[in-house]
């Protein structure tokens, strides 16, 4: 009998967990796309560690990190830590998502609909939106980036991270769709280049076609990673790579583009968008798109960049 009410009980408890995970309801688009917000996981998260405050990055890996990607296939970024510390705020950034949730889906779904005129991707797009968490800030403060960062996982996913209580989240939220979706078109038509390298000049173009893309269509929105130096500190940076465009080192690539000690800040961005305008300007016959189908080399070759 012990031993009946012992299964029972075991039983009761894994029902009672399979009912209590969370199941973000899935928002579709007017493009067959979809919008999934994911701040339940950190909801469970904070629920989990205010009865067992000593078990934080357990619960964190085990609430938030193992369900979202057994779910959802999330990659992992740089701007996802592997702890929250520091949850101070935490609730009322998650609370300030949940309200303006019906307002950005709509932002996102007019993004993607403008994007979508010009960039034809067969595949529908999966976009999954991350509460910004406080320690985030040891990676990169999204105040200086308008509350938004975003990140493409793979050739049909996007996740956005959003803080709404910056101000400026709305401004820069199209931009943001627009820059990862150009990403998504762009992987689209290199996944079978077996002659993609993914080179320090392919990273760098890559993201500067993207931004190039995003300012096209919305030309009232500068995104301050492309003017992050200035013209002195963009030409030291260049002579500085001249030797380096060929190597295929994704550390490298990212210490380049996000910056470390060795260079500046969103350097990478900034001089991918500048060879990218350069080209553009050299070539008024040439569209954004069109660049989209050549090569990281051509690029350059018609820009005013030389080696």
């Amino acid at each position: 009998m012990k031993r009946s009410l012992f299964v029972i009980a075991i039983l009761l408890s894994s029902c009672m967990s399979h009912v209590n995970k969370p199941d973000p309801d899935i928002y579709v688009t007017s493009t067959g796309d979809k919008v999934v917000f994911l701040y339940d996981y950190y909801k469970d998260y904070l629920t989990a560690i205010r009865t067992n405050p000593k078990q934080r990055d357990s619960l964190y890996k085990a609430k938030v990190l193992e369900p979202i990607f057994a779910k959802y296939l999330l990659d992992t970024t740089p701007i996802d830590p592997p702890f929250i510390h520091d949850t101070v705020g935490f609730d009322s950034i998650i609370t300030a998502l949940e309200q303006q949730r019906a307002e950005t889906e709509k932002i996102i779904s007019q993004a993607l609909t403008e994007c979508r005129k010009d960039l034809s991707s067969k595949k529908s797009v999966f976009i999954y939106i991350k509460t910004a968490i406080p320690a985030m800030k040891k990676y990169m403060d999204l105040k200086d980036m308008g509350g938004i960062a975003g990140w493409t996982t793979r050739d049909d996913r996007i996740s956005i991270t959003i803080d709404p209580t910056i101000d400026g989240w709305r401004k820069m939220l199209k931009p943001t769709v627009a820059h990862e979706f150009t990403h998504i078109y762009c992987l689209g038509k290199i996944e079978n280049d077996s002659s993609f390298k993914w080179t320090v000049l392919d990273r760098i173009i890559f993201e500067g076609l993207a931004d190039s893309y995003a300012h096209s269509i919305y030309p009232n929105v500068k995104c301050p990673w492309t003017s992050a130096l200035t013209k002195e500190a963009e030409i030291s940076l260049w002579n500085k790579l001249k030797s380096k465009l060929y190597i295929q080192d994704w550390k490298l690539s990212n210490e380049i583009l996000f910056g470390s000690d060795n260079y500046p800040g969103w350097g990478g961005y900034t001089l991918g968008y500048e060879i990218v305008q350069s080209a553009l300007k050299n070539n008024p016959n040439f569209t954004i798109k069109k660049l989209m189908d050549i090569s990281s080399e051509q690029i350059l070759n018609m820009s005013d960049y030389k080696l």
